[in-house]
């Protein structure tokens, strides 16, 4: 296959990571991986390629792809025609199987070409032809990819998913991101259940660190969960998934500026609810977590069996966090936490 920045979409190369036999290392006494892929046998999750309208990063001006509309007779709808910007990445790359999709994107392997390096490419395809829906839809995931490529490009953590570059090429929009092989925090508890105290611990911690790193440079992740926390296979994990983070001034300074509802409901703190217009702070991120700490710790999502309207009354009169079913303990270490992350 020729080796160009501009893919093929037709053409794939296939890549597995080099086998190894792991088995978890003290910290997480629980958990084995698989050397080859996920620790499930799914592929590791890169962020939603699917966006409520609204829900698409920053409420600022970013600038949405340029459109021209033509009638389209035969089939009644608009046809879009774009005017990409057809920045380049600065290495040549080659694209590998399919890890994921959406309604509007995918994630594939991808292989630098210039360096060897195995990443993840999420892709999103610009639309040719759409209803006035689906073009919203479409259209706000394209600027949803933008945003993060523009916040995860200053950054640089342990903790945080490395940003590796952006193209736009006539077709596609590309985000080139590290490949983080062992799956996320929600598919490790689909195939273990519920964590140990030890495993919980060193997860949190390393989130803990990551979102500390996001807040110093006043970046609000706004949909922190375990289906957006990646962990590689010995147990570090990266805070992933920044299309609807927000960047501000001040963060820690008594202001309050973010007024929008983001984020997914049953992680969402009731500050994010509030119509009184006093907004939210890097607090709602915190609270956020104390969710994913209830996630590991029973090893159901917050909120299990409840539908989103009812959490929604529950969050927005009450204030009240996610309860912790009756056949889970927690230490004094870990109740102490789960209160101090949903303090209001």
């Amino acid at each position: 296959m020729p080796l160009s920045n501009a893919v093929d979409p037709s053409q794939t190369w296939a890549v597995r990571p080099q086998s190894e036999s792991l088995t978890s290392p003290p910290p997480l006494p629980d958990l084995q991986f698989r050397p080859n892929g996920s620790s499930n046998g799914r592929s590791p999750s890169y962020g939603s390629l699917e966006y409520s309208s609204g829900d698409t990063g920053d409420e600022s001006d970013t600038p949405r792809p340029r459109r021209v509309q033509k009638s389209n007779a035969q089939s009644g709808e608009s046809r879009l025609a774009y005017k990409p910007s057809f920045s380049k990445a600065t290495f040549q790359w080659m694209r590998g199987e399919l890890l994921g999709q959406g309604s509007y994107g995918r994630v594939y392997l991808a292989l630098n070409a210039t360096t060897g390096e195995i990443m993840a490419v999420k892709q999103v395809e610009f639309p040719k032809t759409a209803s006035d829906r689906i073009k919203s839809h479409h259209l706000d995931v394209m600027k949803a990819l933008k945003f993060e490529s523009d916040t995860l490009k200053d950054l640089d953590h342990p903790n945080i998913v490395q940003y590796l570059g952006f193209e736009e090429s006539e077709d596609f929009l590309s985000i080139f991101l590290e490949y983080v092989p062992g799956g996320t925090i929600s598919e490790l508890l689909r195939q273990h259940g519920r964590f140990r105290e030890e495993v919980t611990t060193s997860f949190l911690h390393q989130i803990l660190q990551g979102l500390d790193y996001l807040h110093s440079r006043n970046i609000l992740h706004r949909d922190l969960k375990a289906d957006n926390i990646l962990v590689e296979e010995l147990g570090v994990c990266k805070i992933s998934d920044f299309g609807i983070s927000k960047k501000a001034d001040d963060l820690y300074r008594g202001g309050r500026a973010y007024t929008m509802m983001k984020g997914t409901v049953y992680w969402m703190a009731p500050e994010v609810l509030s119509p009184d217009g006093q907004g939210y702070d890097a607090k709602v991120d915190i609270w956020s977590l104390g969710c994913v700490a209830v996630e590991m710790w029973t090893g159901s999502r917050p909120w299990s069996g409840f539908l989103a309207a009812p959490v929604m009354m529950k969050l927005f009169q009450e204030k009240l966090a996610p309860p912790i079913p009756s056949d889970t303990s927690l230490s004094p270490l870990a109740n102490d936490f789960r209160e101090n992350c949903f303090h209001t």
